[in-house]
């Protein structure tokens, strides 16, 4: 994926134009940390399907946004969720063709498990120019990774901030410790990295919100492995309190975890895909 591999660069560039002071007429307004009101705030995303009959699945996301806003200084603590099951009716007959009786039973399994938290901190040093430093974890079995712990820090600039358009990037470096489901060559690693992080947010309309958050993880030891994140939402407001959000989540991953697979009498380790998907509705309570 040549675009993405050339993201780092790109944000390289912007945080090395964050340090050559503008023109006062060509800065940004006063960073995002400033413009939030002061105290805490809290964003609950709540995701269910639920199918019976034929065939049954359940699927349930939560996700938690809370923010603490100080002059010029913002943390942020997220965390979330989603599991999904299918079950599939085995139907079985006993008796004979004139008689018969039948049974049939639901065999259940997990289809999909994602959880993650994170913790960041911003703070402002100019009206445009911003440190940051932040914590994480997250599990995705089915992704192939058991477990990934990861430490960043770095610098960043708000290109535009108002109260109908965002945009922001920033760059950092990383510590990370992934253990993988199967111990691969690179499972148990402990790596050095950098990350490139944009994000942008407009409003359409009254009612209508667009946001786009793009995070590139490029690991120094091996460059192969390269990971992204890319998350595009629209939100509609229904009231003050309650909105409907829609999102498209690209999850991709240059070297990917290993799965194992049958093969005669033994098995084989094969690569996974290097990209998921995940589109999402989601019920979102603004408290």
């Amino acid at each position: 994926m040549p675009p993405i591999r050339a993201l780092p660069a790109l944000a390289l560039g912007a945080a090395l134009l964050a340090s050559d002071p503008a023109p006062a007429s060509a800065q940004a307004p006063v960073s995002a940390q400033a413009e939030r009101p002061l105290g805490w705030s809290d964003v609950a995303e709540f995701t269910f399907v639920f199918t019976s009959g034929n065939a049954t699945s359940s699927t349930l996301g939560l996700k938690n946004t809370l923010e603490h806003q100080w002059e010029g200084v913002l943390f942020h603590l997220s965390a979330g969720a989603v599991r999904a099951e299918s079950g599939t009716t085995v139907r079985t007959a006993t008796g004979t063709a004139g008689g018969f009786r039948v049974a049939k039973h639901t065999d259940t399994e997990k289809t999909a498990e994602n959880y993650f938290v994170q913790s960041r901190l911003d703070r402002g040093v100019t009206e445009s120019a911003y440190l940051f430093g932040g914590v994480g974890w997250d599990r995705n079995t089915f992704a192939g990774v058991r477990s990934r712990y990861d430490v960043v820090a770095g610098a960043g600039r708000t290109w535009s901030d108002s109260e109908d358009r965002r945009f922001k990037s920033d760059l950092g470096l990383t510590y990370t410790r992934q253990d993988d489901v199967i111990a691969g060559p690179g499972s148990g690693r402990s790596f050095g990295g950098l990350r490139a992080t944009v994000d942008f947010f407009r409003s359409i309309t009254a009612t209508t919100d667009l946001s786009s958050l793009l995070v590139v993880d490029e690991n120094l030891n091996e460059t192969d492995d390269l990971r992204a994140d890319w998350t595009n939402s629209v939100t509609v407001a229904m009231s003050e309190n309650l909105a409907l959000k829609a999102s498209h989540q690209v999850l991709y991953d240059n070297l990917p975890a290993l799965v194992d697979v049958p093969l005669g009498p033994g098995s084989v380790h094969v690569p996974l895909e290097k990209a998921d998907h995940a589109l999402t509705l989601a019920l979102v309570v603004d408290f």
